[in-house]
């Protein structure tokens, strides 16, 4: 018997509008409703993942010993670290029948580095 592709679902939005929290309460509903499934943060949280020294670089660069980071080139470590996180996490869950449910993808990624002075590459 084959088995049925998983879901995605993601929230996009700015911090602070409860994206994480709505993430984690269908999470628990769907697993509560005997469906397994998983939250994932991006552009990751998980220890030794490029995602989570991509937010490290980010949000703490200077104490990583860089003094500055181009807006554009932090984009597109953040386009890398999504691409990583697709890749390695959520094609595997999605391929094995769980549902992934995302506090983020990727407008509010793109959104985030245009407002902090990113090159909009769009054609």
């Amino acid at each position: 018997m084959k088995k049925s592709p998983g879901k995605l679902i993601a929230f996009e939005g700015p911090d602070g509008v409860g994206k994480s929290s709505l993430a984690e309460a269908i999470v628990q509903r769907l697993c509560d409703g005997r469906i397994v499934a998983e939250g994932i943060s991006l552009p990751g949280s998980a220890s030794g993942t490029l995602g989570h020294h991509v937010y490290h670089l980010h949000h703490d660069h200077v104490q990583l010993g860089i003094k500055s980071i181009n807006p554009t080139s932090l984009q597109l470590l953040h386009a890398a670290a999504h691409v990583d996180e697709i890749q390695s996490q959520i094609l595997p869950r999605l391929t094995e029948g769980r549902w992934v449910v995302l506090d983020r993808f990727w407008w509010s990624t793109t959104v985030y580095g245009w407002a902090n002075g990113a090159d909009d590459c769009r054609p």
